[in-house]
């Protein structure tokens, strides 16, 4: 979430909380011991609830708007690919194979020779160790599996 969206959402919060605190400040007081009087006084914002009301919409919508107008953008930007070619390290047989979109392989075998190919240290899988294509979690920048 990039900071326009947060700031957007924190910000339609607060002004939904004081549009509606006419409403719920006086029982705060009056539960702290306060005078119905004192509670009197914060009705007054009663008048300013209407144009409140209708600028935290405002800001919520602009937040969803910047959220999801993000969501397309990192989405168009770089797209996932799903096929990747393992070539085996035993026999330099190459193959193009189809990687899961949410989980990774760790044990290959190679359609040549029978190698079983498991991922290099520090590689989440072997797409990562062997092919031409690293897995789509790592190609979303994610943490892999």
């Amino acid at each position: 979430m990039n900071n326009k969206t947060l700031g957007s959402l924190i910000g339609s919060a607060f002004t939904f909380l004081l549009a509606t605190s006419c409403c719920w400040i006086p029982w705060i007081i009056i539960a702290f011991g306060g005078s119905i009087g004192a509670s009197a006084i914060l009705t007054k914002i009663d008048h300013f609830s209407g144009p409140l009301l209708i600028f935290s919409a405002l800001l919520l919508a602009l937040g969803f708007y910047t959220y999801y107008n993000s969501k397309k953008q990192v989405s168009n930007s770089n797209p996932i690919h799903y096929i990747s070619t393992l070539t085996c390290p035993n026999c330099n047989n190459s193959k193009a194979e189809e990687m899961p979109a949410d989980s990774c392989v760790y044990f290959y075998e190679c359609t040549s020779c029978g190698t079983i190919l498991k991922p290099k240290l520090g590689d989440c899988c072997v797409f990562c160790s062997f092919g031409s294509i690293p897995c789509p979690p790592i190609q979303e920048n994610k943490d892999c599996c």
